[in-house]
C-alpha cells in the first residue's frame, strides 16, 4: 500500500476506531444539509468543522489535507470562472474586457453565484473527505451490505475500486521502466514512449487482473466477497457529538 493511497490515510486515521455507520451518517448527513443550505456562512462552518475533524481528530497532516483538497479545488475554480464570466455583444457591466465585437463581463450577480456554488461544493467535498480519509472501503461496503444493497453491486464496487489501483500500479511501473531506459529523452521519444505505454497498459493490466482472479479462486472464491470486520460500537461521546452537531446545523437552517 503506497503512502499516497487513500486507504493508507484511512487505516492510519485516529478516527479509524469510530463506528463506520456513524461516520457515514455524519458525513452524508452533513452533505445533505449542505445541499439544502443557501448561506455562505453555513458552507464556511461545514468546511471548517469537517476539516477540523479530519485534521485535528483524525490526526491527518495539514499538508496532506491541503494537497488532497487542491485536486477538486482546481476544477471548482475553473467552474467558478465559467459561472462568473458572462459573454455578450453589449457592455452591460462595469468590469468588462472587449474581444473583437464581444465582451467578457463580470457582474455582481454572476460573481456572487460563482462564490456561492464554489462554497457549497467545497463544503460538500470536506464532508465526503471526512468519510473517505477515516473509513476504509471494506468498512463502507460492510455498511452498505448491512443496508441490504444487492451483493452484486457491492462486489462490483469493490472490484472496480481495487482494479483502479491495479491500473495505477501498472502505469507507475511501466513509466519507471521507460525512464530507466531513457525513454523520455526528448519530445519525439517521449511521445513514442507514451503511445507504446498506453498500448501495453491494457494488456498488462488484464494479465494482472487474471492473476488476482486466480488467487481469489485458490482461496475458495465462490462468487461472493466476504470481509472480516471489526465491531466498533458508537460511544456515548460520539452519539452526543453527532446529535449536537446536527442540532447546530438545524438551527443554522432555521435562521433567516
Amino acid at each position: 500500500m503506497g503512502a499516497n493511497s487513500i486507504d493508507y490515510y484511512a487505516y492510519t486515521s485516529n478516527m479509524r476506531n469510530w463506528n463506520a455507520a456513524f461516520k457515514l451518517v455524519l458525513g452524508i448527513g452533513t452533505l445533505v444539509f449542505t445541499v439544502a443550505a443557501n448561506r455562505l456562512w453555513i458552507f464556511a462552518w461545514v468546511f471548517l468543522s469537517m476539516s477540523a475533524l479530519t485534521v485535528c481528530v483524525g490526526r491527518l497532516s495539514v499538508h496532506v489535507y491541503v494537497r488532497l483538497l487542491s485536486i477538486p479545488l482546481i476544477f471548482l475554480l475553473l467552474g467558478a470562472l465559467t459561472i462568473a464570466v458572462e459573454v455578450a455583444r453589449e457592455p452591460l457591466a462595469i468590469h468588462k474586457l472587449a474581444i473583437g465585437s464581444w465582451y467578457l463581463m463580470f457582474t455582481r450577480q454572476s460573481v456572487s453565484l460563482a462564490v456561492h456554488v464554489t462554497g457549497k461544493a467545497l463544503a460538500a467535498v470536506s464532508a465526503l473527505y471526512l468519510v473517505t480519509l477515516s473509513t476504509s472501503v471494506s468498512e463502507i461496503l460492510g455498511v452498505l451490505e448491512k443496508l441490504h444493497l444487492p451483493s452484486l453491486l457491492i462486489e462490483l464496487m469493490h472490484l472496480i475500486y481495487r482494479y483502479i489501483f491495479v491500473l495505477m500500479d501498472t502505469t507507475v511501473r511501466m513509466r519507471h521502466a521507460a525512464e530507466s531506459r531513457l525513454g523520455y529523452g526528448g519530445l519525439r521519444k517521449s511521445l513514442r514512449t507514451f503511445g507504446q505505454m498506453l498500448g501495453n497498459l491494457f494488456l498488462v493490466s488484464l494479465k494482472k487482473a487474471n492473476r488476482y482472479y486466480e488467487a481469489m479462486e485458490a482461496r475458495c472464491y465462490d462468487g461472493g466477497l466476504h470481509f472480516l470486520q471489526e465491531e466498533h460500537p458508537v460511544t456515548v461521546g460520539q452519539a452526543v457529538f453527532g446529535v449536537c452537531y446536527f442540532g447546530v446545523l438545524l438551527v443554522f437552517l432555521a435562521v433567516r
